[in-house]
Order: structure tokens, then C-alpha cells, then sequence
């Protein structure tokens, strides 16, 4: 886990990927933003509260990565790149076993593997500051590439969905992307679907397992948050 450091008030993604600006005790600050697409497309940050952790890193160009926001008093997570750690330590409790980043083919990298029981670990994460999402919202192309490489593979495959805003209850698969749908449907049945959610209170992360009902293309949230 990690305590959150730094407050401050988010102002404007600037024009380069990764970076944006947030006013920190009264002084624009150019800070990392751990997103490869611009986050605007799917929350309004403009500001708000933002909590940034410290770069840690020698040659850093920026000193704080943009890591949570508070709106409508719900804890959203905005830090793409910290997924696979907290599933890492929330979920496989820091299990050894399950080697990070792995390549099983030339055409399929995956976040994790674990020779224990040929798993295949697989992590997206949903943002949005509504009830509802689409999934994918973003570029496609390497889920497409993944879900069609699972399909064929005799693998334990996990696809796992983070919720980062703790209050998405509904995800509609983006049945107008053809390829995406086709190829999920495709592997559905040969895979393990897991949902979680992101929740900080007491100065502590964590992440809960939900559960769902998936009928044609929504992923309907059944328990409360």
C-alpha cells in the first residue's frame, strides 16, 4: 500500500501524453499522468481534488504521479500503471510464483503468468467519473489481439476488470466494434471473467471482489459497494 502524499487541485492535461497540470500550494506543477490516452475522454478532472505520490526516480522530469481524485466524496484511482502492483499484493499476496509481464507467444504478452497451474492473469481498468461504461473505451486492438490468441490457448485464463471508481455498476460491451465483440463472445466461455473494485478509506487500498450478471452485452454489478 502507499499513503497518500500530496493534494492538490487538477487544472489541464497539456498537449504531450502524460503530463498534465495541477496547482500545488497555490503553484502550477507539471506532474506525471499515467495514461496512455487522454483521460478527459472519460472524467472530468478539471478542478478537482487530485492526490499525487512522490516519482521516485533520480532523473524524473516531473517530482508527483497523479494517482487518485475524490468526486462526490467517492476515491477514484487514476493510476493506470499501479494496477497490476495492488492486484499483485491485494489479490495474489504477492505470490512469487506469478511471474509479471509475461510473453507466451509472439502475437500474446500478458500480466501475468504462474507455472503452478498454467495461469494466464490478464488486467484492464475501467475510469469514468459515471454510473456506467463501455468497455473497451479506449484503443482495442491489443484486447482484440489477446481475447483471439486466449481462445485458441489451453490455458487457466483470468481476464480480470478493475473498477476504479468504486460506483460503476454497469458495463456495456461495445457491441458496434465488431472485431472486440466477436472475439470476446468467442472466449467467454473458456475463460474466468473477475471484477473488482478500487476502495481507499483509512489510509488503506484495497480491492473487492464483486459480483455480476452478464446478459448478451452488459455486465450488470450485483452487490452494493
Amino acid at each position: 500500500g502507499f499513503k497518500l502524499m500530496i493534494q492538490g487541485i487538477f487544472k489541464y492535461e497539456c498537449k504531450h501524453r502524460f503530463l498534465a497540470i495541477v496547482e500545488i500550494n497555490n503553484i502550477e506543477t507539471e506532474c506525471y499522468m499515467p495514461t496512455s490516452s487522454k483521460l478527459k475522454n472519460f472524467i472530468d478532472l478539471t478542478d478537482k481534488t487530485v492526490y499525487l505520490i512522490p516519482n521516485l526516480e533520480k532523473n524524473s522530469r516531473t517530482k508527483y504521479t497523479v494517482h487518485a481524485t475524490l468526486i462526490n466524496n467517492t476515491y477514484i484511482l487514476l493510476n493506470l500503471n499501479y494496477l497490476n502492483n495492488l492486484y499483485f499484493e491485494k489479490v495474489l499476496n504477492c505470490n512469487i510464483n506469478y511471474l509479471p509481464e509475461k510473453t507466451i507467444s509472439s502475437n500474446l504478452k500478458v500480466d501475468f503468468f504462474s507455472t503452478l497451474n498454467n495461469q494466464l492473469i490478464e488486467i484492464k481498468g475501467i475510469i469514468t467519473d459515471r454510473s456506467y461504461s463501455t468497455f473497451p473505451y479506449i484503443s482495442s486492438k491489443r484486447i482484440i489481439r489477446q481475447l483471439d490468441e486466449f481462445s485458441k490457448l489451453d490455458y487457466n485464463i483470468t481476464l480480470v476488470l478493475i473498477l476504479m471508481n468504486p460506483k460503476i455498476n454497469t458495463i456495456y460491451l461495445d457491441i458496434n466494434n465488431k472485431n472486440f465483440y466477436n472475439a470476446f463472445i468467442n472466449c467467454i466461455s473458456k475463460i474466468n471473467l473477475d471484477i473488482y473494485s478500487y476502495e481507499f478509506t483509512s489510509n488503506l487500498e484495497k480491492l473487492n471482489k464483486r459480483t455480476y450478471i452478464l446478459t448478451d452485452n452488459i455486465i450488470k454489478i450485483k452487490d452494493k459497494n
